[in-house]
């Protein structure tokens, strides 16, 4: 990354991001600080750094190497773990969040916060979609697990063990109450996500490549799965591979039924331990402008959180290429999900729903019944609540 040459002294802010995103933001590292090569003429030098690094796992290390100096300055994680870096006191309150509020839509708000403090700067939502190769199969065959069985052929969809990509069969269970907040409110029993689960694997489990995503992109050339269950984070991979063979669409219903996938916000977290606060604060918010999650859909087609969206609007509206097909479709599976709870018991869900799912998965024969079933999400609640209390 270039720096400005304005004093001996030298400012360094380390950006902690996702490593397919980090050439995309380069420029936009560049222009904030010609910006304020300009604002501050006599200002120290300003250099700014990215280390990839997981969404997924940016809160958990900023609690290692925060203190030592060693973390991130700005760091962008996923909502969910929002409650872990808050009770650890690793993340900084947004310093002017009515200014924020007036830029974001509401759930992308809400998502970062916690307690009635704002802590995040919102980047992008997203939900999961079948990417699939459309010279193997059209959207009609994967728009069912009923069409899909008939047709004989294979989706790559992580289900066993996975909390995440599975969560879409738990259509109407209720986790952490209506919006979310409520660590007491815990019911995975609910019917329609018995039934779903049932269905699956008395009928339909023959049609699924129990594989993760990534590892799945070498099947999809070959035609030994003809899509994959993913996020939005493998689509480059996808259309790289394919080219213009590449499609998306949403998930299959099943026996009718609409599955409902999570979804998750991602953004821009500051640590408390950051020397630079308010230059730290001022690139989460550049970063994450209207003008610049504008240049990330063009891009990459990501989702805005952004309230005002007629820019947006336009530009699909003037696609005569479709080259923003697949931010469409996004769209369309985030209006059926769910959007994860930030609360810190969520980190509690994890591990006994993966077991939970583990077991209905490998259920059999006289074993797999729905009274069984619903005994397996009945224990995985009762394990959730008994670590959160």
């Amino acid at each position: 990354m270039q720096k400005n040459n304005q004093t001996s002294q030298v400012i360094t802010l380390k950006v902690w991001e996702d490593e397919n995103n980090i050439d995309m933001l380069l420029p936009l590292a560049e222009e904030f600080i010609a910006d304020y090569v300009q604002r501050y003429p006599k200002a120290p030098t300003l250099k700014i750094i990215f280390e990839p690094q997981t969404e997924g796992s940016a809160v958990e290390n900023i609690n290692l190497h925060g203190e030592s100096g060693k973390a991130a300055d700005v760091f962008a994680f996923i909502h969910d773990n929002l409650g872990k870096a808050v009770t650890s006191g690793d993340i900084a309150e947004v310093l002017y969040p009515f200014e924020l509020k007036s830029i974001h839509n509401q759930e992308s708000i809400a998502a970062f916060t916690l307690n009635d403090k704002l802590y995040g700067y919102p980047i992008t939502a997203e939900s999961i979609t079948i990417m699939y190769d459309k010279t193997k199969v059209d959207a009609e065959t994967l728009s069912s697990f009923e069409n899909l069985k008939a047709s004989g052929k294979k989706i790559a969809w992580k289900t066993t063990s996975d909390a995440y990509y599975s969560f879409a069969f738990l259509t109407d269970v209720n986790l952490f109450g209506e919006d979310g907040k409520d660590k007491n409110e815990l019911d995975f029993d609910m019917p329609q996500a018995v039934d779903n689960l049932y269905n699956f694997v008395s009928q339909h489990k023959d049609c699924i490549a129990d594989i993760q995503s990534e590892e799945a992109v070498s099947l999809l050339q070959s035609g030994e799965v003809v899509g994959i269950v993913s996020s939005p984070f493998l689509w480059s991979t996808v259309k790289n591979a394919l080219g213009d063979n590449a499609a998306i669409t949403v998930l299959p219903t099943i026996d009718g039924n609409t599955l409902k996938p999570f979804s998750g916000y991602k953004g821009y977290g500051v640590s408390s331990y950051t020397k630079y606060p308010h230059l730290a604060h001022a690139f989460a918010a550049f970063l994450t402008s209207a003008e610049n999650q504008y240049y990330r859909f063009v891009k990459k087609q990501l989702l805005p959180t952004v309230s005002d969206t007629s820019r947006f609007e336009e530009a699909l509206e003037n696609d005569a290429q479709n080259k923003y097909s697949a931010a469409i479709v996004m769209a369309e599976s985030l209006e059926n999900s769910v959007t994860m709870p930030n609360i810190l018991a969520m980190g509690n869900y994890w591990a006994p729903m993966q077991d939970a799912l583990t077991a209905i998965w490998n259920l059999s024969g006289d074993d797999l019944t729905k009274a069984n079933i619903s005994e397996i999400l009945d224990t995985a609640a009762q394990t959730i609540k008994n670590q959160i209390s």
